[in-house]
């Protein structure tokens, strides 16, 4: 569960600047963006091909849907998805569901799926010290009787601690540093799994999250993704 989770996690990042709206995570249709992750030995795990399969400019705001692809290490395509992002007066929303474990997604697919839950804000401003919003995110999923499964997963603790300087195979980036904690409740065939991670993201100007790391609750890291690749 920790090693999917994390997956998911990995597809929240880096975007590109055009609109107005935000100064992090500005975006038009068409780009595309990669990111590649690894596991706490270096060893790559895989990577996801994001595109920005539309997008909608109204004054300074926007909306757009990403449309995700992810690899194994074998660059063997597993799955495909999207998400979408709203940004009104300088805050970007980020949609929570793309933190369902694509795993869960694909094992219910063509059953009923409900899912209720916050939005992560990104302020267009961001400053050492400075508090963001906290988010919840409740997912129901059945097939038929016997099969179900529910999943809570709450992201809170989330803080500017710094800045820092960070080389990814896209550039170097000067970003600010974000840390958050994850914790998701699973219910499951009558089975309860709770998980515990600690996350921090490195999101520059520009070009959004260009890293970001996943530490398990004893704060050994689990793994890491990196912005390898942009094309506008």
């Amino acid at each position: 569960m920790k090693k999917n989770l994390f997956t998911l996690l990995m597809c929240f990042l880096g975007l590109a600047a055009y609109s107005q709206c935000n100064n992090y995570y500005n975006i038009k249709e068409g780009v595309v963006f990669e990111i590649e992750n690894y596991n706490a030995k270096d060893k790559k795990e895989g990577r996801v091909l994001n595109k920005v399969s539309y997008y909608r400019q109204t004054g300074d705001n926007f909306e757009a849907t990403i449309h995700t692809t992810v690899f194994d290490k074998k660059d063997k395509e597993l799955h495909q998805g999207e998400y979408k992002m709203v940004c009104n007066d300088g805050v970007l929303l980020i949609d929570m569901s793309k933190f369902i474990p694509e795993e869960m997604l694909k094992a219910f697919e063509g059953g009923e799926i409900e899912v209720i839950g916050d939005q992560l804000e990104i302020p267009s401003s961001l400053s050492v010290g400075q508090k963001l919003n906290d988010g919840n995110l409740m997912v129901k999923m059945a097939t038929g009787p016997g099969m179900s499964m529910s999943m809570n997963i709450s992201i809170d603790d989330r803080k500017v601690e710094g800045k820092e300087t960070i080389e990814t195979p896209a550039g170097t980036f000067e970003c600010y540093k974000i840390s958050y904690n994850i914790n998701s409740k699973t219910n499951m065939l009558g089975m309860n799994i709770n998980n515990a991670m600690r996350s921090v993201d490195w999101i520059s100007l520009g070009k959004g999250v260009v890293k970001s790391s996943v530490y398990n609750n004893k704060g050994s890291l689990v793994g890491y993704s990196l912005l390898t690749k942009f094309e506008e």
